[in-house]
């Protein structure tokens, strides 16, 4: 997933004097309806912003500068969306201002993220698809950072899903997603891979993420599931183990990472152990590869 800023930033913006009225942008406003804020603007300068919401409050005797407020970040039409939504997160702001050298070219809001990131959302399970892993993966790659997966398989879920009903194997999928959700730690990443499998992405060293499986296997072992139905489930386990420097690009390390767990999860539904780490050969048959 490469959707960056630029693609859906809009110029629905306008600037406006510290000195205008209140009730002057509120006109302005009603004459374009397609608005997102108005940017306060002194010799080029950008002072503040005033959103929509800001404006609906606003008394109308007041003044732009009275009204408007710093929250905003600046961001580069080159960022990726992911980061986007990031930067409304942690820096609790209302308004994106899309840069580009020195020159304002769009704005963006977090409800115009949340949509364009909608089609990286699994509609059943509400979880996000593998193109939110792969972007984290590489993220936490260029940052240098420890990269682990965790490749979760259900077992017998073909056979589950033909006993019971559709209806009922699809519950269950959002039954395991949500308990997912409460297992994992907040500094980790989940997606539903495909199908009846997971995949979650770890910062930790290979001891930290074997613990952490450890505890996902118990807890949906032990968990009481529609119908009273047994889950378990078979994971495969790569990285957490770097052991030279990184000399593959960032996306064809996380791809190969992905595979390894992904086999490393089948080869313990074929030996019908919980788990299995994924072994040191890679398809670079190279030692960093593991990460």
């Amino acid at each position: 997933m490469k959707d960056k800023v630029f693609e859906i930033s809009l110029e629905n913006f306008i600037n406006v004097h510290p000195e205008d009225g209140v009730l002057k942008i509120k006109n302005i406003g009603k004459n374009n309806g397609n608005l997102s804020c108005f940017l306060v603007m002194e010799n080029s300068k950008l002072l503040g912003v005033i959103t929509l919401k800001d404006l609906l409050f606003a008394h109308p005797n007041r003044i732009a500068a009275d009204v408007m407020s710093n929250r905003y970040e600046i961001i580069s039409p080159n960022d990726f969306l992911w980061s986007a939504k990031n930067r409304f997160s942690i820096a609790k702001c209302e308004v994106l201002i899309v840069m580009k050298d020195s020159d304002i070219v769009g704005v963006l809001t977090e409800p115009q993220i949340d949509i364009a990131l909608g089609k990286h959302v699994d509609p059943l399970t509400g979880l996000f698809k593998s193109s939110y892993i792969y972007y984290y993966a590489e993220e936490l790659i260029r940052k240098n950072k420890e990269v682990s997966f965790i490749f979760i398989d259900l077992n017998n879920f073909g056979i589950i899903d033909k006993k019971y009903g559709h209806i009922i194997g699809d519950k269950l999928l959002q039954e395991i997603s949500a308990l997912l959700l409460q297992i994992i730690p907040k500094d980790t990443y989940l997606c539903r891979y495909a199908g009846d499998e997971f995949l979650i992405l770890t910062p930790y060293l290979l001891d930290d993420a074997v613990l952490l499986t450890e505890k996902i296997i118990h807890t949906v072992f032990n968990h009481t599931f529609t119908n009273q139905i047994d889950i378990t489930i078979a994971a495969g386990i790569s990285g957490g183990r770097r052991l030279n420097s990184r000399n593959h690009t960032t996306s064809e390390m996380v791809k190969n990472l992905v595979n390894l767990a992904s086999l490393a999860s089948s080869r313990a539904k074929y030996e019908k152990c919980d788990y299995v780490v994924a072994d040191k050969v890679s398809v670079y048959n190279t030692e960093e590869c593991i990460i």
